[in-house]
């Protein structure tokens, strides 16, 4: 049987370093702190959690009392991680014992501060649920809070945590004199640059591809603060600015509290992929790999631009699109002098190719328009899967609905053999013949290991899958292959030809042109 003190001591925090003592000092509505790891994130959290119970002003019988929340993405990482952290701050031998069952639960009941020369009472229920299944879901809308924490953020999506939001300040009730401080804090290691975290604290541009409405829910309210810890580590690079190994970074936060300092972090770096490190030690944006990245040769420093990419109205535009499943996607590049530049992306979120395929010519006229001209004078090339995909609506094939549009898809030449395409764009990289622009953070993302190779299961092996694995990043990778080989490059590759032979069309023929004759478009198939 657990045994309880009769006065559990109340818990004494001592922040380890500028950005969490700032954080913890903050009272607005939201606060996010992002930081690497074992920087003292959670431990941050359920300090600022327990000060909030502890400043709750007394109600009638001299009662602090709140109720909070502790979101985790799923059951196992709530009960390893989280709830793990929470009890060594709060032990049960101490502070009485957690029901274990579902929701998970702990009452914690301890002596508050005085107030007005009358003791008070601290009493804080925190509520530990995982929202893995739908039912936690429900459970999450039929409860009150006063706030809550968000653990490791960047595993939740932005509606639930609209949901979670609208579940606090709301205990205890206003008869009961409302909530001293109510609201939601979060603490997260670093996500990539596509989530809605980044992009809602403005560390990213907004994606060109979302709607107004997409944009309005990602616009950072005023009562939203964000702090962001120093990494643990520095890279080391060397005159070409290649990293060649790592450093202490001298601004690191709760150093003093790991074992070794931070010789914690440097015995820990073998056998980390250098995103994994960026990501987790570094706290730098970026994809975390599930898998074996399909194009390791990639680098953002050496193949992102700094600034956005000039649309050039001499050149011809060739366009990649990936037109299959509910999630479709547009890359737009230009070959200049042998080296790729790729201008624009456009994802698709839950629509079809009807939706889409406007979207794909509107940024062909934006394009035109960025230079003054007319969409009527781009000489465009749109390449697709070799394989013929129908509609999910109805019998028409994607070409027929994009071709209603006015644009006529290709397949890709070259065959569909996934070495080939794969192959054809890791030797422009390694060759340093392909720069994107930075407005497009799907494709990037995609590059840097979200397109991957899904590790399998195979004891004592490490074995991954032949074929990389279909996601939300693999459509723009996708879309990039059918790019690159519709202008010649797969070609290219099996004669070991360095020098792209770009497709050519009529010159002045424009394969958006509604009103062009069957013989005119077969014509976009003529090559040099």
């Amino acid at each position: 049987m657990t045994t309880v003190s009769a006065a559990p001591p109340l818990m004494r925090f001592v922040p380890a370093g500028i950005t969490l003592r700032r954080f913890l000092l903050d009272h607005a509505f939201v606060t996010i702190l992002r930081g690497p790891w074992g920087s003292g994130k959670s431990a941050a959290c359920v300090a600022k959690l327990f000060q909030a119970g502890a400043h709750q002003a007394p109600d009638r019988r001299g009662v602090r009392r709140t109720r909070w929340l502790v979101v985790r993405n799923t059951y196992p990482d709530l009960a390893e991680t989280t709830v793990r952290t929470w009890l060594d701050w709060f032990p049960e031998e101490i502070y009485g014992p957690m029901k274990k069952s579902r929701p998970m639960s702990h009452m914690i009941r301890l002596p508050g501060p005085p107030d007005a020369g009358r003791p008070t009472t601290i009493e804080m229920e925190v509520v530990f649920l995982a929202l893995d299944d739908e039912d936690d879901r429900k459970k999450l809308l039929s409860m009150e809070y006063t706030g809550a924490w968000i653990n490791e953020a960047r595993e939740i999506s932005k509606p639930i945590i609209d949901d979670i939001i609208g579940r606090t300040e709301r205990y205890p009730s206003m008869r009961d004199g409302g909530c001293t401080w109510g609201g939601v804090i979060m603490d997260s290691n670093a996500p990539s640059e596509t989530h809605w975290l980044p992009i809602m604290m403005g560390e990213v541009p907004v994606p060109e591809w979302m709607d107004e409405e997409q944009r309005d829910s990602l616009k950072k309210p005023d009562d939203w603060h964000y702090f962001t810890q120093p990494g643990a580590l520095l890279e080391v690079k060397d005159e070409h600015g290649k990293v060649t190994g790592y450093e202490p970074n001298p601004l690191a936060e709760n150093i003093a509290n790991l074992k070794g300092g931070h010789d914690w972090y440097l015995q820990r770096l073998g056998g980390k992929t250098r995103s994994w490190i960026s990501v987790n030690f570094l706290n730098k944006l970026g994809v975390l790999q599930a898998g074996k990245a399909v194009w390791p040769t990639f680098s953002k420093e050496k193949h992102v631009a700094a600034k956005p990419i000039p649309f050039e109205p001499g050149l011809p535009l060739y366009v990649g699109v990936d037109q299959t499943g509910r999630s479709p996607a547009a890359i737009f590049g230009q070959v200049r002098n042998g080296h790729w530049f790729i201008l624009a992306e456009r994802i698709g979120v839950d629509v079809n190719n009807e939706q889409f395929a406007p979207v794909v010519k509107r940024k062909i006229a934006e394009l035109a328009a960025s230079v003054g001209k007319s969409i009527a004078v781009v000489t465009s090339m749109f390449y697709r899967d070799p394989h013929m995909e129908r509609s999910q609506q109805d019998d028409r094939t994607a070409d027929a609905i994009y071709l209603k549009h006015g644009i006529r898809l290709i397949p890709a030449p070259g065959g569909n053999t996934i070495k080939t395409r794969l192959d054809t764009v890791e030797v422009l990289f390694d060759n340093g013949k392909i720069t994107i622009s930075p407005t497009c953070p799907m494709l990037i993302a995609a590059c840097d290991g979200g397109y991957h190779y899904r590790k399998l299961k195979v004891a004592g092996a490490e074995v991954y899958s032949e074929v990389p694995e279909k996601d939300s990043y693999s459509n723009p990778a996708d879309a990039l292959q059918y790019l690159l080989l519709g202008a010649g490059e797969g070609r290219n590759l099996v004669r070991g030809s360095e020098r792209p032979k770009a497709t050519n069309t009529v010159r002045h023929f424009n394969v958006l042109d509604r009103g062009a004759t069957a013989k005119t478009r077969a014509q976009v198939l003529v090559r040099r």
